[in-house]
């Protein structure tokens, strides 16, 4: 994909280096989405219809 090529981390050797990063930077960004997650979870009755169908919402709208 090309955002893969815009991604600066790819370019790092070791491939494992640059797979670590990735993962970090990852992490990082889901630790400042955790009140949301928490929300999410706690106000939904039965979560896995809910991630099941933004999923699906997300894959249609991709898709067009």
């Amino acid at each position: 994909p090309a955002t893969w090529y815009a991604s600066p981390t790819a370019y790092i050797d070791p491939t494992w280096a640059s797979i670590a990063i990735s993962a970090y930077g990852f992490g990082n960004e889901l630790s400042f989405r955790l009140d949301e997650i928490d929300e999410i979870y706690y106000n939904t009755p039965n979560l896995y219809p809910f991630i099941r169908d933004a999923y699906e919402q997300r894959r249609n709208e991709l898709s067009k």
